[in-house]
């Protein structure tokens, strides 16, 4: 389905059990963008070597290909420890400096709470808004990092995104997963996104494919993203980890939008 939506559409890295180069060469003329992923050390998916950057981006010029980045994860962006918490600052800008040059889209960024079903209190606001200035004082474009909606309603994250001008990356996967207000994170939240996740789940898991998730729901995505003034740029990635999930997802798109 390249070429066939006004936004970017993508998937991960990580669709063939193959190390990444041979994932994108596979879906260079799949999909228009691709999601990669960093480790705390900043390297992508393999090592991050000058001669790699180079391919990804000679791959990205012929193929009209275009790139996001998703963060390393696990990070203590909002602990109350302060070690813990730069230890990860630390980590992301590590990683932004090692994709820099990629020129992606959108960085995809993880605030995760401290403790299982804990909710985020004021505490934990504070010390993330602290991790997210100091990434900006270091260099990070705030309007080009998006905070990504996880398990937990995202209400107590927008304060720290309106203090510190981030944007969100927002995963509809999660959001359906999680049984959280549809209504709320299209209508409040999609206007502020730089980047999108969609995924299905089945069995208490996430990250399937899309063929498990209601027309109706991916209709009503579809229809609110298309309500933006300009999705050209703006990557849509199916977050997977499968040929069969891709292809599944691919089928399901097809369904709601019509065939290529």
């Amino acid at each position: 389905m390249k070429n066939h939506f006004p936004f970017r559409l993508g998937t991960t890295c990580f669709i063939l059990n193959e190390d990444m180069l041979t994932n994108i060469h596979f879906l260079k003329s799949k999909v228009d963008h691709i999601e990669l992923f960093t480790y705390e050390n900043g390297a992508i998916a393999t090592p991050s070597e000058t001669s790699l950057t180079i391919e990804l981006l000679d791959i990205a010029d012929e193929f009209d290909l275009t790139y996001s980045v998703h963060l390393p994860i696990g990070l203590k962006l909002g602990s109350p420890d302060n070690n813990k918490r730069k230890e990860g600052v630390d980590a992301v800008l590590r990683a932004i400096d090692a994709t820099l040059s990629l020129k992606p889209l959108a960085w995809d960024l993880h605030l995760e709470q401290n403790y299982m079903n804990q909710p985020p209190d004021a505490s934990w606001q504070d010390a993330c808004i602290l991790s997210l200035e100091e990434l900006k004082m270091n260099g990070a474009d705030p309007s080009r990092i998006g905070i990504e909606t996880l398990g937990f309603a995202y209400e107590p994250i927008v304060p720290i995104l309106d203090q510190t001008g981030f944007a969100v990356t927002l995963d509809m996967g999660h959001v359906w997963f999680g049984a959280l207000n549809e209504d709320y994170y299209l209508e409040e939240i999609l206007p502020r996104a730089v980047s999108f996740h969609l995924h299905g789940f089945s069995e208490q898991q996430d990250h399937k494919g899309l063929h498990l998730i209601d027309c109706k729901s991916l209709q009503r995505f579809l229809t609110a993203l298309d309500a933006r003034s300009s999705t050209e740029k703006i990557p849509v990635s199916l977050e997977i980890f499968s040929q069969c999930c891709l292809e599944k997802s691919l089928n399901a798109l097809a369904r709601v939008t019509g065939p290529v």
